[in-house]
Protein backbone atom coordinates (compact mmCIF):
# COMPACT_ATOMS: atom_id res chain seq x y z
CA UNK A 1 0.00 0.00 0.00
CA UNK A 2 1.59 3.62 -0.86
CA UNK A 3 2.22 6.13 1.68
CA UNK A 4 0.41 8.42 -0.45
CA UNK A 5 -2.59 6.36 0.04
CA UNK A 6 -5.47 8.96 2.05
CA UNK A 7 -6.29 6.30 4.09
CA UNK A 8 -2.68 5.47 5.45
CA UNK A 9 -2.26 9.41 5.67
CA UNK A 10 -5.68 9.89 7.69
CA UNK A 11 -4.39 7.26 10.02
CA UNK A 12 -0.79 8.89 10.67
CA UNK A 13 -2.99 12.10 11.70
CA UNK A 14 -5.26 10.42 14.15
CA UNK A 15 -2.21 8.50 16.15
CA UNK A 16 -0.68 11.89 15.80
CA UNK A 17 -3.48 14.08 17.47
CA UNK A 18 -3.56 10.94 20.31
CA UNK A 19 -0.03 11.51 21.21
CA UNK A 20 -0.77 15.12 21.49
CA UNK A 21 -3.78 14.76 23.90
CA UNK A 22 -1.78 12.12 26.08
CA UNK A 23 1.38 14.39 26.21
CA UNK A 24 -1.43 17.23 27.09
CA UNK A 25 -3.67 15.32 29.75
CA UNK A 26 0.14 13.85 31.72
CA UNK A 27 1.22 17.15 31.75
CA UNK A 28 -2.27 18.37 32.60
CA UNK A 29 -2.02 15.84 35.87
CA UNK A 30 1.38 16.87 36.38
CA UNK A 31 0.22 20.61 36.95
CA UNK A 32 -2.75 19.47 39.03
CA UNK A 33 -1.08 17.19 41.38
CA UNK A 34 1.90 20.11 41.89
CA UNK A 35 -1.31 22.92 42.84
CA UNK A 36 -2.16 20.56 45.39
CA UNK A 37 1.44 19.96 46.64
CA UNK A 38 1.67 23.70 46.57
CA UNK A 39 -1.29 24.53 48.26
CA UNK A 40 -0.80 21.85 50.84
CA UNK A 41 2.18 23.25 51.91
CA UNK A 42 0.39 26.28 51.80
CA UNK A 43 -2.11 25.71 54.08
CA UNK A 44 0.45 23.83 56.60
CA UNK A 45 2.28 27.09 56.63
CA UNK A 46 -0.57 29.15 57.56
CA UNK A 47 -1.98 26.60 60.38
CA UNK A 48 1.48 26.87 61.42
CA UNK A 49 1.77 30.46 61.14
CA UNK A 50 -1.76 30.72 62.86
CA UNK A 51 -0.71 28.20 65.91
CA UNK A 52 2.58 29.17 66.78
CA UNK A 53 1.97 32.77 68.45
CA UNK A 54 -1.06 30.96 70.17
CA UNK A 55 1.84 28.26 71.51
CA UNK A 56 3.95 31.38 72.59
CA UNK A 57 1.00 33.00 74.10
CA UNK A 58 0.40 30.43 76.26
CA UNK A 59 3.99 30.35 77.43
CA UNK A 60 3.91 33.36 77.59
CA UNK A 61 0.37 34.13 79.44
CA UNK A 62 -0.82 36.45 76.99
CA UNK A 63 -3.65 34.22 75.59
CA UNK A 64 -6.79 34.05 77.23
CA UNK A 65 -6.23 30.57 78.88
CA UNK A 66 -9.05 28.22 79.02
CA UNK A 67 -8.16 24.46 80.77
CA UNK A 68 -9.04 22.77 77.13
CA UNK A 69 -5.76 24.78 75.73
CA UNK A 70 -3.76 23.54 78.81
CA UNK A 71 -1.13 20.49 78.90
CA UNK A 72 -3.14 17.85 81.05
CA UNK A 73 -1.20 16.10 83.07
CA UNK A 74 -1.13 12.05 82.55
CA UNK A 75 -1.98 9.57 84.95
CA UNK A 76 -0.27 8.18 87.93
CA UNK A 77 1.34 4.64 87.59
CA UNK A 78 1.34 1.70 90.16
CA UNK A 79 4.01 0.28 90.05
CA UNK A 80 3.75 -2.26 93.33
CA UNK A 81 1.10 -2.76 95.74
CA UNK A 82 0.69 -1.67 99.51
CA UNK A 83 0.38 -5.09 101.57
CA UNK A 84 -0.13 -5.36 105.30
CA UNK A 85 2.14 -8.26 106.45
CA UNK A 86 2.10 -11.26 108.97
CA UNK A 87 4.30 -9.33 111.24
CA UNK A 88 1.83 -6.34 110.90
CA UNK A 89 4.38 -3.82 109.05
CA UNK A 90 3.15 -2.80 105.86
CA UNK A 91 5.04 -2.68 102.69
CA UNK A 92 4.16 0.35 100.50
CA UNK A 93 3.08 0.66 97.29
CA UNK A 94 4.94 2.67 94.40
CA UNK A 95 3.73 5.15 92.37
CA UNK A 96 5.96 7.34 89.49
CA UNK A 97 3.63 10.51 88.38
CA UNK A 98 4.02 12.80 84.96
CA UNK A 99 6.33 14.46 84.81
CA UNK A 100 5.45 18.26 86.20
CA UNK A 101 3.63 21.03 84.44
CA UNK A 102 5.05 24.36 84.65
CA UNK A 103 3.12 27.63 84.86
CA UNK A 104 4.26 31.03 85.41
CA UNK A 105 1.83 33.35 88.14
CA UNK A 106 1.52 35.40 85.16
CA UNK A 107 -0.20 32.97 83.17
CA UNK A 108 -2.29 31.67 86.08
CA UNK A 109 -3.56 35.55 86.75
CA UNK A 110 -4.83 35.21 83.00
CA UNK A 111 -6.26 32.45 82.86
CA UNK A 112 -8.03 33.44 86.84
CA UNK A 113 -9.09 36.80 85.07
CA UNK A 114 -11.43 34.97 82.62
CA UNK A 115 -13.10 32.96 85.40
CA UNK A 116 -15.64 34.51 87.50
CA UNK A 117 -16.41 33.71 91.18
CA UNK A 118 -19.59 31.47 91.42
CA UNK A 119 -22.67 33.22 91.95
CA UNK A 120 -23.61 30.69 94.91
CA UNK A 121 -21.49 29.42 96.88
CA UNK A 122 -20.42 25.75 95.96
CA UNK A 123 -20.90 23.45 99.00
CA UNK A 124 -18.55 20.81 99.69
CA UNK A 125 -19.82 17.11 100.50
CA UNK A 126 -18.24 15.99 104.07
CA UNK A 127 -17.92 12.77 104.91
CA UNK A 128 -17.74 11.91 108.66
CA UNK A 129 -16.44 8.55 110.55
CA UNK A 130 -19.34 7.01 112.21
CA UNK A 131 -16.98 6.30 115.94
CA UNK A 132 -18.69 3.40 118.10
CA UNK A 133 -19.75 4.37 121.29
CA UNK A 134 -17.40 3.69 123.86
CA UNK A 135 -17.57 2.35 126.88
CA UNK A 136 -17.09 4.50 130.44
CA UNK A 137 -13.95 3.96 131.97
CA UNK A 138 -15.19 1.59 135.14
CA UNK A 139 -11.76 3.25 137.39
CA UNK A 140 -13.23 6.61 136.85
CA UNK A 141 -14.06 8.41 139.74
CA UNK A 142 -18.08 9.36 140.05
CA UNK A 143 -17.61 13.25 140.20
CA UNK A 144 -18.23 16.44 138.32
CA UNK A 145 -14.66 17.94 138.65
CA UNK A 146 -11.38 17.50 139.47
CA UNK A 147 -9.77 18.20 141.97
CA UNK A 148 -12.91 16.95 143.57
CA UNK A 149 -14.54 19.96 145.86
CA UNK A 150 -13.43 19.80 149.58
CA UNK A 151 -9.97 18.49 147.88
CA UNK A 152 -6.76 20.12 147.74
CA UNK A 153 -6.92 22.91 144.96
CA UNK A 154 -4.03 22.66 142.32
CA UNK A 155 -2.32 25.77 142.63
CA UNK A 156 -3.45 28.47 140.90
CA UNK A 157 -1.38 30.25 138.49
CA UNK A 158 -1.37 33.42 136.52
CA UNK A 159 -2.94 32.84 132.41
CA UNK A 160 -0.27 33.81 129.88
CA UNK A 161 -3.12 34.97 127.31
CA UNK A 162 -1.56 35.43 123.78
CA UNK A 163 -2.83 38.94 122.37
CA UNK A 164 -2.86 39.41 118.98
CA UNK A 165 -0.25 41.64 117.11
CA UNK A 166 -2.24 41.61 113.89
CA UNK A 167 -5.05 40.86 111.89
CA UNK A 168 -6.57 40.57 108.50
CA UNK A 169 -9.33 39.05 105.99
CA UNK A 170 -7.79 36.34 104.51
CA UNK A 171 -10.65 35.43 102.09
CA UNK A 172 -14.15 35.88 102.63
CA UNK A 173 -17.45 33.95 101.18
CA UNK A 174 -17.55 36.06 98.74
CA UNK A 175 -13.83 36.04 97.64
CA UNK A 176 -14.50 32.15 97.44
CA UNK A 177 -17.59 30.90 96.84
CA UNK A 178 -17.09 27.32 98.11
CA UNK A 179 -18.15 26.46 102.01
CA UNK A 180 -16.48 25.68 104.61
CA UNK A 181 -13.38 27.66 103.72
CA UNK A 182 -10.75 24.86 105.63
CA UNK A 183 -8.31 27.45 106.65
CA UNK A 184 -4.46 27.23 105.79
CA UNK A 185 -1.86 29.75 105.76
CA UNK A 186 1.91 29.48 106.35
CA UNK A 187 4.58 32.36 106.52
CA UNK A 188 7.57 32.53 104.43
CA UNK A 189 10.74 35.15 103.92
CA UNK A 190 8.19 38.01 102.76
CA UNK A 191 5.19 36.99 102.29
CA UNK A 192 1.87 35.29 104.21
CA UNK A 193 0.22 33.20 102.04
CA UNK A 194 -3.60 32.49 102.86
CA UNK A 195 -4.95 29.14 101.26
CA UNK A 196 -8.85 28.29 101.56
CA UNK A 197 -11.14 26.53 99.57
CA UNK A 198 -11.76 28.86 96.46
CA UNK A 199 -8.83 31.07 97.10
CA UNK A 200 -5.34 31.19 97.28
CA UNK A 201 -4.08 34.79 97.78
CA UNK A 202 -1.15 36.70 99.10
CA UNK A 203 -0.65 39.03 101.33
CA UNK A 204 2.83 40.94 103.08
CA UNK A 205 3.78 40.36 106.65
CA UNK A 206 1.96 43.68 107.09
CA UNK A 207 -1.27 41.89 105.92
CA UNK A 208 -1.61 43.91 103.09
CA UNK A 209 -2.47 41.77 99.70
CA UNK A 210 0.02 42.63 97.05
CA UNK A 211 -1.81 41.25 93.88
CA UNK A 212 0.86 38.14 93.04
CA UNK A 213 -1.38 35.27 93.36
CA UNK A 214 -5.37 35.89 93.90
CA UNK A 215 -6.48 32.86 92.44
CA UNK A 216 -9.36 29.77 92.59
CA UNK A 217 -7.38 26.30 93.27
CA UNK A 218 -9.31 25.18 90.46
CA UNK A 219 -7.63 27.62 88.00
CA UNK A 220 -4.37 27.73 90.08
CA UNK A 221 -3.95 23.46 89.91
CA UNK A 222 -6.28 23.46 86.35
CA UNK A 223 -3.39 21.41 84.19
CA UNK A 224 -3.32 18.44 87.63
CA UNK A 225 -6.88 17.95 87.82
CA UNK A 226 -8.91 15.14 86.73
CA UNK A 227 -10.38 15.54 83.22
CA UNK A 228 -14.50 15.54 83.57
CA UNK A 229 -14.89 12.65 81.57
CA UNK A 230 -17.40 10.08 81.77
CA UNK A 231 -18.08 8.80 84.33
CA UNK A 232 -16.66 12.16 86.12
CA UNK A 233 -19.47 14.51 85.23
CA UNK A 234 -17.62 17.66 86.63
CA UNK A 235 -13.88 18.03 89.35
CA UNK A 236 -13.49 20.72 91.62
CA UNK A 237 -10.55 21.24 94.30
CA UNK A 238 -10.76 20.76 98.31
CA UNK A 239 -8.65 20.38 101.45
CA UNK A 240 -5.90 23.20 100.73
CA UNK A 241 -2.34 22.89 102.97
CA UNK A 242 0.30 25.21 102.22
CA UNK A 243 4.10 25.08 103.59
CA UNK A 244 7.00 26.85 103.27
CA UNK A 245 10.13 24.85 103.76
CA UNK A 246 13.14 26.89 104.39
CA UNK A 247 15.65 23.63 103.75
CA UNK A 248 15.05 24.33 99.56
CA UNK A 249 13.33 27.86 99.48
CA UNK A 250 10.23 26.42 98.61
CA UNK A 251 6.49 27.04 98.73
CA UNK A 252 4.55 23.74 98.83
CA UNK A 253 0.82 23.50 98.35
CA UNK A 254 -1.08 20.69 98.09
CA UNK A 255 -4.83 19.75 97.82
CA UNK A 256 -7.34 16.93 96.56
CA UNK A 257 -10.01 17.12 93.72
CA UNK A 258 -13.01 15.96 94.04
CA UNK A 259 -14.29 14.27 90.51
CA UNK A 260 -17.59 13.93 90.93
CA UNK A 261 -20.19 10.96 89.14
CA UNK A 262 -23.14 12.20 89.99
CA UNK A 263 -24.77 15.72 89.97
CA UNK A 264 -25.04 16.62 93.76
CA UNK A 265 -21.57 14.45 93.92
CA UNK A 266 -22.58 11.45 96.34
CA UNK A 267 -20.99 9.87 94.67
CA UNK A 268 -17.47 9.91 93.71
CA UNK A 269 -14.16 8.67 91.66
CA UNK A 270 -10.56 7.93 92.34
CA UNK A 271 -9.02 11.20 93.46
CA UNK A 272 -6.05 13.06 92.99
CA UNK A 273 -3.59 14.36 95.46
CA UNK A 274 -2.64 18.01 93.72
CA UNK A 275 0.59 19.07 94.57
CA UNK A 276 2.39 22.73 93.70
CA UNK A 277 6.12 23.26 93.81
CA UNK A 278 7.52 26.81 93.39
CA UNK A 279 10.99 27.51 91.31
CA UNK A 280 14.48 27.13 93.35
CA UNK A 281 14.83 31.63 91.24
CA UNK A 282 12.15 33.19 93.45
CA UNK A 283 13.91 32.27 96.42
CA UNK A 284 10.97 32.05 98.63
CA UNK A 285 9.07 35.68 97.58
CA UNK A 286 6.49 34.67 95.37
CA UNK A 287 6.13 37.29 92.36
CA UNK A 288 4.86 37.12 88.25
CA UNK A 289 7.71 35.77 87.21
CA UNK A 290 7.36 32.58 89.82
CA UNK A 291 7.10 29.55 87.97
CA UNK A 292 5.26 26.77 89.46
CA UNK A 293 5.36 23.02 88.55
CA UNK A 294 2.61 21.32 89.27
CA UNK A 295 2.38 16.94 89.85
CA UNK A 296 -0.56 14.71 90.65
CA UNK A 297 -0.78 11.08 91.69
CA UNK A 298 -4.23 9.21 91.99
CA UNK A 299 -4.80 8.21 95.77
CA UNK A 300 -5.93 4.38 95.11
CA UNK A 301 -5.46 2.04 92.55
CA UNK A 302 -9.13 1.38 92.50
CA UNK A 303 -11.74 3.54 92.85
CA UNK A 304 -11.83 4.75 96.83
CA UNK A 305 -11.79 8.31 97.55
CA UNK A 306 -8.47 10.38 99.29
CA UNK A 307 -10.26 13.47 102.04
CA UNK A 308 -9.19 15.01 104.91
CA UNK A 309 -5.24 15.15 103.86
CA UNK A 310 -2.13 16.36 105.82
CA UNK A 311 1.28 17.69 104.79
CA UNK A 312 4.57 17.84 106.36
CA UNK A 313 7.57 18.81 104.82
CA UNK A 314 11.17 17.65 106.16
CA UNK A 315 14.60 17.65 104.55
CA UNK A 316 14.11 14.55 103.20
CA UNK A 317 10.24 13.99 101.75
CA UNK A 318 6.72 15.44 101.74
CA UNK A 319 4.42 13.51 104.22
CA UNK A 320 1.06 13.59 103.77
CA UNK A 321 -1.93 11.49 105.08
CA UNK A 322 -5.88 10.91 105.02
CA UNK A 323 -9.05 9.02 105.52
CA UNK A 324 -10.12 6.88 102.70
CA UNK A 325 -13.91 6.36 101.85
CA UNK A 326 -15.84 4.27 99.44
CA UNK A 327 -16.97 6.15 96.05
CA UNK A 328 -20.48 6.18 98.09
CA UNK A 329 -18.96 8.00 101.16
CA UNK A 330 -18.31 4.98 103.67
CA UNK A 331 -14.76 5.35 105.73
CA UNK A 332 -12.09 2.18 105.28
CA UNK A 333 -9.13 3.22 107.19
CA UNK A 334 -6.45 5.75 106.32
CA UNK A 335 -3.26 5.79 103.91
CA UNK A 336 0.01 7.52 104.28
CA UNK A 337 2.06 9.45 100.94
CA UNK A 338 5.89 9.97 101.33
CA UNK A 339 7.30 11.87 98.47
CA UNK A 340 10.70 11.57 98.14
CA UNK A 341 11.62 15.19 97.95
CA UNK A 342 14.69 15.77 95.43
CA UNK A 343 11.90 14.86 92.78
CA UNK A 344 9.95 17.37 93.37
CA UNK A 345 12.73 20.18 92.82
CA UNK A 346 12.98 19.44 88.82
CA UNK A 347 10.74 18.34 86.53
CA UNK A 348 10.09 14.99 87.92
CA UNK A 349 8.37 12.24 87.86
CA UNK A 350 7.82 12.36 91.51
CA UNK A 351 8.31 9.15 92.99
CA UNK A 352 5.83 8.19 96.10
CA UNK A 353 5.29 5.65 98.40
CA UNK A 354 1.69 4.76 99.34
CA UNK A 355 0.92 3.19 102.52
CA UNK A 356 -2.18 1.85 102.71
CA UNK A 357 -4.62 0.50 105.78
CA UNK A 358 -2.65 2.29 108.40
CA UNK A 359 -5.75 2.43 110.62
CA UNK A 360 -8.18 -0.18 109.18
CA UNK A 361 -11.96 1.20 109.00
CA UNK A 362 -13.46 -2.37 109.38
Amino acid sequence: MSSQDPSVQSARKRVKISKALMILCCLAIVAAAGFALQRGRATKEKEATVEAPQRFAVRSGNANLTSSNLPQSKPSQFLSQSQTNPDGTITGAKIITDVGIQRSVVEIMTMQASHPIPASPRLRPEREMELDEKAENPDAPAVAQWPPTGKTQLRQTEPKIHTTGLSFDGATLTDTGAFPPDSMGAVGPTQFVTFVNGRIRTFTKAGVADGVINADPDVFFASVMTPAVSPVLFTFTSDPNVRYDRFTGRWYMTIIDVPCTNATCTMTAANRLLIAVSDAASNGTISGTTVWTFFQFQADPGTNFLDYPSLGVDVNALYIGGNMFSSAGSFLGTNGYIVRKSTTLGAGPLTVTMFANLVSGA
